[in-house]
C-alpha cells in the first residue's frame, strides 16, 4: 500500500464531498425560494444564489453539466415565467 496513492485517493474524495455540498446547498436554495412569494426579495435572491452555485459546481467539474437541462427548465419555469406563461421581463432585470 503506497502512502502517497492513499492520501491522493482521501483528498481526491474531500473535493467530491465538497462538490456534491454545493449541488445540495443548490437544490436546498431552490426549493427555499420557491416557499416564499414570487414577489419577494427572498424569492430572488435563493433563485440568483442557487444559480450561481450551480455555476461555479460547473467550473469545477464538468461531470455535473447532465443537470444543465434541468436547472434551465427549472429557472425558466420558476423564475423567468409569469403565471401566465408569458416571459416576465422584471425577474430577469431585477
Amino acid at each position: 500500500c503506497n502512502p502517497g496513492l492513499l492520501w491522493l485517493d482521501h483528498v481526491h474524495f474531500q473535493y467530491n464531498g465538497m462538490l456534491l455540498g454545493l449541488l445540495l446547498a443548490s437544490l436546498g436554495l431552490f426549493v427555499r425560494g420557491s416557499q416564499k412569494a414570487r414577489t419577494s426579495r427572498e424569492y430572488h435572491v435563493c433563485h440568483l444564489t442557487g444559480a450561481f452555485l450551480y455555476a461555479l459546481l460547473l467550473t469545477m467539474k464538468h461531470l455535473y453539466l447532465p443537470l444543465a437541462p434541468l436547472y434551465f427548465v427549472y429557472l425558466l419555469s420558476n423564475y423567468c415565467l409569469d403565471q401566465n406563461n408569458k416571459l416576465c421581463l422584471s425577474n430577469l432585470l431585477w
